[in-house]
């Protein structure tokens, strides 16, 4: 698994941003990202991310209100850290999560 040193390098980098902080907003601008209805992915909107774990090419965020979001590179491309108030189109970024 080649992108294994990519997926654990994002996990521990993610890790140290964003684990106990609170998300504020979830936008959500491609339906191909999200692959479930329930539970909504919304209803993580006001909960703490927990912990970030790494399940084979996935990142797992388990989320306070007993949810996960489960994310591959593939499927996300890359993570980007913006500004709250800097509003990415869709073509660039399928998704975004404010703390």
């Amino acid at each position: 698994m080649p992108e294994l040193l990519n997926i654990t390098s994002y996990q521990s980098a993610i890790k140290r941003f964003i684990v106990g902080h609170t998300f504020k907003l979830i936008s959500v601008r491609s339906p191909l990202l999200v692959r479930t209805f329930e539970p909504d992915l919304m209803s993580s909107t006001g909960c703490k991310v927990l912990d970030i774990r790494r399940l084979s090419k996935r990142i797992v965020w388990q989320i306070q209100n007993g949810s996960f979001t489960v994310l591959h590179l593939m499927n996300g491309g890359c993570f980007h850290w913006k500004k709250a108030e800097t509003r990415p189109t869709r073509q660039l970024f399928p998704a975004a999560f404010d703390f």
